[in-house]
């Protein structure tokens, strides 16, 4: 899947979104509930979306993310980013912990250089170890937006503080 998908990236690029929200939830840090296992991420046939861009990185997503809220109102988005950087791109497939702002790789992430197939798996990078995301950054950016658009897809309109 993360091979199809970083494949497709490179074929075509689109973004397109949509709005609209019934209630608020704001993220916190004081969420309880442990991480669910991540759900798997369906295949579509529409290219990645464009989520995010900075000066070092162009952030794609796949259009598909599946997600799960715990007990305590956490939402957690499973989802396949890529992240390309000038002729080189990383594909990750990821699991965000939107209530603490982190994400954690499910997989070995995949490393393209000039957009070559096959890519080399980054194996010195640690799978499920949480990390926290700078929401200054693209890939941050990016990841936000993935826990804003689950949320919408329940109803909800996240907000961060």
């Amino acid at each position: 899947m993360l091979k199809k998908i970083s494949s497709i990236c490179f074929l075509a690029l689109a973004s397109v979104g949509f709005f609209g929200s019934l209630s608020s939830v704001n993220a916190q840090f004081t969420y309880t509930s442990p991480a669910p296992d991540p759900l798997p991420v369906g295949e579509s046939d529409r290219s990645p979306e464009s989520l995010a861009e900075d000066s070092e990185s162009l952030i794609m997503g796949s259009w598909d993310f599946s997600y799960s809220i715990t007990p305590d109102n956490n939402l957690f988005v499973t989802r396949i980013f890529v992240a390309i950087l000038n002729q080189d791109s990383i594909g990750m497939a990821s699991q965000v912990d939107c209530g603490r702002a982190a994400y954690r790789f499910i997989t070995v992430p995949y490393f393209y250089r000039n957009q070559e197939m096959p890519g080399t798996p980054i194996s010195d990078i640690s799978i499920n170890t949480w990390e926290y995301f700078n929401k200054n950054e693209a890939l941050g950016r990016a990841m936000m937006r993935t826990c804003e658009s689950a949320a919408r897809a329940e109803g909800i309109d996240w907000i961060w503080e």
